[in-house]
């Protein structure tokens, strides 16, 4: 059975409207498309809607990124499957090497769960797959690759398959120079193939598909479609979605800043940092890293968000005295290590669990600014809790 060619592009973290609009207009001005294969453009989640509604029908548009849970709520930063689906974005990559090894450090079992729910929502996934350096020159390019390919075999089913291309990316190759010779990557081909065959059957790995081949926005790409803000620091991105530390959460600012973007700063600790009395020991540090980054100057154009991660989606609040008590700690250590006169003008906003039956006991008091609101902010009562 021949199996059918797959093209695909991924534009990375990279495109203005303007350059975006450029090259779709090349592509459709370009002579008639050859039939027999998938062309699968993936832009930025910025550019996906324009990318969409621009490009050629033979062109089609896949996300660079999801996220693993199968339906919405509190993953920031991240997009889901139904969400795709609800666009009418039918492709989305997972497992690239940069979300594998440079903005993400996502394991095998988080890409096999990705790619699962992403089948489930009727998404084809372009599942990426290859090894580093070190592994090809100590002989471990097929190790790698097999573990990778194993843990998504282990997620889903064999009907699964038909809606999977493989895209063998050898990291090592990508960005830097150095290709694989047509006869090194049919080599690693040929044994991905024969790995299937094993691992899931000689049926798949015969008609799979097989390509060469993140899911970040930059500060520029902000500015470009007229965002004047970001979120950097939430607790989902801290602690659950993408591991952040303090200091790439301190870059994120800085650049961000750099381009003339706001920034919202999230920090907060979690329950057992509270209940071992390190509160102001984690927000603290969390603040120190972004101090370190930015100049004085720069916090007109920052907006602390006070999130305690344990009051957040919980059911559990924080009582307006204490909310208040850490605000005030937080306008304490923001006029000793950066200046009193900073401490005074920044805003310093409350996160956890606010409600139109909280908002204004809130808001009263003195060193509570405003709010980042959640799950209350998708329902038509928010209107309440912005006029508190």
């Amino acid at each position: 059975m021949a199996r059918k060619i797959f093209i695909g592009g991924n534009w990375k973290c990279n495109g203005t409207k303007a350059s975006i609009e450029t090259l779709i207009a090349a592509f459709n001005a370009a002579p008639e498309l050859k039939a027999d294969r998938d062309i699968v453009i993936a832009p930025t989640a910025l550019h996906l809607g324009l990318a969409q509604s621009l490009l050629r029908k033979e062109i089609q548009v896949a996300a660079q990124n999801i996220w693993k849970v199968n339906g919405y709520g509190a993953f920031t930063g991240e997009l889901s499957a139904p969400m795709l689906k609800d666009f009418g974005i039918n492709w989305t990559l997972v497992g690239h090497s940069e979300r594998r090894h440079t903005v993400a450090a996502e394991s095998n079992e988080l890409i096999a769960e990705k790619a699962k729910v992403a089948l489930a929502n009727g998404v084809k996934v372009i599942l990426c797959i290859g090894e580093l350096l070190e592994d090809r020159e100590s002989g471990k390019t097929m190790d790698v690759c097999k573990a990778q390919l194993q843990a998504v075999v282990d997620a889903v089913e064999e009907k699964d398959w038909e809606n999977i291309v493989i895209a063998y990316e050898p990291v090592w190759a990508i960005g830097t120079g150095k290709t694989a010779t047509p006869d090194v990557a049919e080599e690693t081909h040929s044994q991905i193939r024969a790995f299937m065959a094993a691992a899931v059957s000689p049926a798949v790995a015969e008609v799979n598909g097989y390509g060469a081949f993140t899911g970040e926005l930059s500060a520029p790409m902000l500015k470009d479609f007229g965002i004047n803000w970001t979120l950097v620091g939430h607790s989902e991105r801290r602690h659950t979605v993408a591991a952040e530390s303090n200091e790439l959460i301190a870059e994120k600012a800085k650049v961000a800043l750099a381009n003339g973007v706001k920034v919202i700063l999230c920090i907060g600790e979690l329950l057992e940092d509270r209940e071992s009395g390190k509160t102001m020991d984690v927000c603290k540090a969390q603040l120190q890293a972004v101090v370190d980054a930015v100049e004085e100057k720069d916090w007109e154009n920052i907006v602390i968000a006070y999130e305690p991660v344990w009051a957040i989606g919980t059911g559990k609040t924080a009582t307006p005295d204490v909310a208040e008590e850490t605000h005030s700690q937080i306008r304490a250590f923001m006029a000793a290590a950066v200046s009193p006169a900073v401490a005074e003008q920044v805003r310093i906003i409350y996160g956890g669990s606010v409600s139109t039956k909280n908002c204004k006991d809130l808001i009263a008091k003195e060193d509570i600014d405003g709010f980042l609101v959640g799950g209350a902010s998708l329902k038509p009562d928010f209107v309440d809790i912005i006029n508190c």
